[in-house]
């Protein structure tokens, strides 16, 4: 009796941790769809057309993905395939989560291929979901910053800053 009084204790403490470590993933994963993009000119991304985008911040994984939608396009004239062009997808590690000013939290994720002829990218998102300073201009709920470095292997170091801002951050449902 007492055996399965032990069994059946161990068997729930290790299903209530099973669904607490689940509750504590959902929790740290955050997703906000885009609303307005800012593509800086020298930027790749500026040839590109976007109707859509998220981000989301996955403090499990410590990653930060920022995905760009692309519009479908055909000229006028021309026999295009019904297709949608695939997504652009930027996912960078997780490397600092820090309180800004106001009380904004900030997500920073970098990956830095400078060493090998690559660039260095910079993806920011700024959680003013707790801001508490007063302003003149309404601040939006989340805003995300793209910034990339180019190696300066043919002599020119581009760097470009592209911004966006988003819906307020809010955990991600499974």
């Amino acid at each position: 009796m007492k055996k399965n009084l032990l069994l059946a204790i161990a068997t729930f403490s290790m299903l209530a941790s099973t669904i607490a470590e689940a509750r504590s993933v959902k929790a740290f994963t955050l997703n906000a769809q885009l609303k307005k993009m800012h593509i800086d000119p020298n930027s790749y991304l500026a040839k590109e057309r976007f109707r859509a985008g998220s981000i989301v911040v996955d403090q499990f994984t410590k990653t930060i993905t920022l995905q760009l939608d692309r519009k479908w396009y055909c000229p006028p004239g021309a026999l295009c395939s019904m297709v949608m062009p695939a997504p652009i997808i930027i996912k960078l590690p997780l490397v600092s989560v820090t309180n800004g000013a106001c009380n904004s939290l900030i997500f920073e994720a970098r990956r830095d291929q400078r060493p090998v002829d690559g660039n260095l990218t910079v993806l920011s998102v700024v959680d003013n979901s707790r801001f508490n300073c007063p302003s003149l201009h309404p601040v939006e709920p989340t805003e995300v910053h793209l910034e990339t470095v180019s190696a300066g292997m043919d002599g020119h170091v581009v760097k470009t800053h592209s911004s966006f801002t988003a819906e307020k951050l809010r955990p991600t449902s499974f």
